[in-house]
């Protein structure tokens, strides 16, 4: 049934993960030094020349959880399925987490400013809060499911 509280929960989750797309996720501010870290793209205007690391793997994690939030979200027919997706969705966001202060801290460092962090950094907090609520709710349908075949 898709009008169960965990679709909405996979459903917010994969708007956050998209989300992502729309706001940066620090800025890097001090006097002649203007720098901003996105999923699309690192813009500096600076008298200094800054080598900038890619963007693309911020962009292709934040694809592949808000897809798999979403497909998760018509797969209630298999509870299992549903939960081992999740939990595949949870492990991923962490990594995207890890490696978007990863890169901030590095930027940071590069350039000798230190981040200011925006919206777009703390988007997978609010995915992986989510993704774990959704998790839950799915798991005690499934011990719902089972503790009713039991009575049979």
């Amino acid at each position: 049934m898709i009008q169960r509280i965990q679709s909405l929960f996979l459903l917010l989750a994969s708007a956050a993960s998209f989300g992502i797309f729309f706001s940066p996720f620090a800025r890097f501010y001090s006097g002649d030094i203007y720098c901003e870290f996105s999923a699309l793209r690192i813009t500096s205007i600076s008298s200094q020349d800054i080598t900038m690391p890619n963007t693309w793997m911020f962009i292709a994690l934040a694809i592949v959880i808000g897809l798999i939030s979403f497909i998760t979200i018509f797969l209630y027919k298999n509870r299992k399925l549903q939960s081992n997706l999740s939990k595949i969705n949870i492990f991923l966001n962490i990594f995207l987490i890890l490696i978007i202060f990863f890169y901030a801290d590095n930027l940071s460092k590069i350039i000798n400013v230190e981040a200011t962090y925006k919206l777009g950094a703390y988007l997978p907090l609010v995915s992986l809060l989510f993704l774990i609520l959704a998790n839950r709710f799915i798991i005690k349908d499934e011990k719902l499911i089972r503790s009713a075949d039991r009575l049979r």
